[in-house]
């Protein structure tokens, strides 16, 4: 083979056709040019093959250390929440800060999965019913979430109302001093409840506002709801269990004055 070409064509198999193109000058330079640059082609093309694995292998090990973010899980989405799972055995006033801030979020809306909503409610009464957490829950603590529990009064589900209403009455109960100053908020909106028509629902909004009466003072703003609820109550339904609560009042020693003023009101309006 002419010494020229023989790089060209080292390694390529020796054929009969090959062999007549070597008795043939311009015929062998034409093809050792066209298996140049054919050769020339399948070596760029073995490059980005290479160039494009090793490419994609480094693509991957830069992933892997790449940490992944883990899903957002909301404390009330784990087991043993409304147990009180993660609270420590002495409460503190900063630990009822957080606790209180996350049942104020999870309770502000009633788009919240209404199974969560129950355990924030009886997560709250366990943190009341720790001794350490109860001197730790303060009225601040309660004027925050006062709102939330009420706007659980108003769901359509009568299970949850339900809920809400042992909820709020244990709460009264356990932090008294807390949720005294919210009574007639809480009354009044239990007096909402008992307005609605479903008898389930308005047994738990009668037994709620009793046992309110029962753990507070005779002197709070709930004596003021109740009055109202008498004398000025549009719902026939809101009068008469107003009525029936004076007489728990009454038993009570509440101050003679606005009762006396309401139900002399309620008196002159059934005669009106």
């Amino acid at each position: 083979m002419n010494s020229q070409y023989s790089s060209v064509f080292l390694g390529r198999p020796t054929t009969r056709a090959f062999q007549k193109l070597m008795d043939d000058p311009e015929a062998l330079a034409a093809e050792a040019d066209r298996y140049s640059r054919a050769m020339h082609q399948r070596e760029l093309a073995r490059r980005k093959r290479r160039d494009r694995h090793y490419g994609q292998v480094e693509i991957l090990r830069s992933v892997e250390k790449v940490p992944t973010e883990q899903p957002q899980i909301d404390p009330w989405e784990l087991p043993g929440f409304e147990e009180g799972c993660g609270l420590p055995k002495s409460i503190s006033v900063s630990v009822v800060d957080k606790e209180v801030e996350t049942l104020v979020r999870l309770l502000s809306t009633l788009d919240e999965e209404w199974t969560y909503r129950v355990s924030g409610m009886k997560r709250l009464t366990t943190v009341l019913t720790s001794e350490s957490g109860k001197r730790a829950f303060q009225i601040h603590h309660a004027e925050a979430i006062k709102e939330g529990l009420v706007l659980q009064l108003t769901d359509l589900r009568s299970s949850l109302v339900k809920e809400a209403c042992d909820a709020i009455a244990l709460a009264v109960e356990l932090g008294t001093e807390a949720f005294e100053p919210f009574s007639g908020f809480l009354v009044s909106a239990g007096l909402n409840v008992i307005i609605k028509t479903t008898k389930v629902v308005r047994g738990a909004g009668d037994m709620m506002i009793r046992r309110i009466i029962r753990a507070v003072k005779p002197d709070k703003s709930h004596v003021d709801a109740i009055c109202r609820g008498v004398s000025t109550g549009a719902h026939p339904v809101e009068r008469e269990f107003c009525a029936k609560y004076i007489s728990k009042l009454l038993s009570k020693d509440a101050p003679p004055e606005p009762i006396g003023s309401s139900l002399l009101t309620g008196v002159t309006d059934s005669w009106a």
